[in-house]
């Protein structure tokens, strides 16, 4: 921010997937153990239902089944731990590594350029919008992981009730127009909201500093 910007442009994403990068990734490795455990339970599931129906059936295999539907839930929320213990780790260091580079960059820029940008804005950078950027990092590898999941279900809920079963999927693509339209409203309003709240900081940070020059 501010004036005093090097020659070369530099981009915020890559610098930070540089850093922190291979810890995000090699994290989406438990994500993809729990999306696969959260499919094999229901197919046990569907087994286990199977084999009380059909009868007859050696009981070591009941056994068996029963055993592994504990073990692929274990391990489901084992996964499912570690993931959100690793990713929340990291967007605490993620939101340290932002506000140190606001600050640092508050310091050396001149105190022209910084009267310009405003002292509320570079507060509101280092508290909110570090905040914010640090609370999605969890939820990223939602990009991949929910179209992975939704087609696997598809593909097992069509192997179980047939085309009826995309009923649903029709219903959601018929209320995607509505919810684009309410996320709009909702990033206006939160835009409004920070310009607010920038405003709010700028005009305290103005406030205290002529108390301590009328001191």
């Amino acid at each position: 921010f501010g004036k005093d910007k090097p020659d070369k442009k530099l981009s915020f994403f890559r610098s930070i997937h540089s850093v922190f990068g291979s810890y995000f990734w090699v994290s989406g490795i438990y994500k993809i153990v729990n999306d696969i455990g959260g499919f094999i339970a229901p197919l046990l599931l569907n087994r286990i239902v199977v084999f009380l129906e059909e009868g007859g059936t050696p009981a070591w295999q009941g056994h068996v089944l029963a055993l592994a539907l504990f073990v692929s839930a274990e391990i489901q929320s084992a996964a499912l731990g570690q993931y959100f213990f690793r990713l929340f780790r990291q967007s605490l260091r993620l939101r340290a590594a932002i506000c140190s580079l606001v600050y640092k960059k508050s310091i050396l820029i001149s105190n022209k350029s910084k009267s310009e940008f405003g002292i509320g804005k570079i507060v509101s950078l280092m508290q909110i919008d570090a905040q914010k950027v640090s609370e999605v990092l969890p939820y990223l590898h939602l990009s991949w992981s929910s179209p992975f999941q939704l087609s696997v279900l598809l593909y097992l809920l069509y192997s179980q009730v047939g085309v009826s079963g995309f009923a649903g999927i029709f219903v959601l693509i018929g209320l995607m127009p509505f919810n684009a339209i309410i996320a709009k409203q909702q990033a206006k309003l939160t835009r409004k909201i920070m310009e607010s709240r920038d405003s709010r900081v700028k005009l305290i940070s103005e406030v205290l500093s002529g108390i301590r020059i009328v001191k």
